[in-house]
C-alpha cells in the first residue's frame, strides 16, 4: 500500500491498473521498491490540502502529474530525515523536464509490504 498526500495546493494523481501496463522501462528494484512503466494513466484524481490517496499493489500510478511545462530543479538537503531521524548525508539535486520534449510518462508501481 502506498498513501500519497498533497503537501501544497493540488496535486493530479495519474492511475492505471497495473495488469494493463505493458511498457516495463525499469524492472523492479527491491532496494528502491518500486518498478517503471511508459504506459500513460488511463484516469486522473486531484488530490487537495488535507486530503490524500491511497494505491494498492493493482494500482500503478504517477504522483506529481499537476507540473506545467517546463524545466524542473529539485534538491533534497541535508534537512532530510529518515524514519530513524538520521539526517542525509549530503545535499542530492537532480533536474527534469516536463513537456512536449518530455512525453514519455512513466508511471511508478510503488509496492509495499
Amino acid at each position: 500500500m502506498d498513501i500519497q498526500v498533497a503537501l501544497g495546493g493540488v496535486d493530479t494523481m495519474g492511475w492505471r491498473p497495473t495488469p494493463t501496463c505493458a511498457g516495463i522501462v525499469l524492472p523492479y528494484r527491491a532496494g528502491k521498491d518500486d518498478m517503471l512503466f511508459a504506459d500513460r494513466p488511463t484516469a486522473w484524481t486531484a488530490v487537495g490540502p488535507g486530503e490524500f490517496a491511497i494505491f494498492f499493489l493493482e494500482d500503478a500510478h504517477l504522483p506529481r502529474a499537476a507540473l506545467g511545462d517546463g524545466e524542473y530543479t529539485a534538491t533534497a538537503t541535508t534537512g532530510v530525515r529518515d524514519v530513524a531521524g538520521n539526517a542525509l548525508a549530503a545535499a542530492h539535486t537532480w533536474r527534469f523536464t516536463v513537456g512536449a520534449a518530455a512525453r514519455k510518462i512513466y508511471l511508478p508501481l510503488v509496492l509495499r509490504k
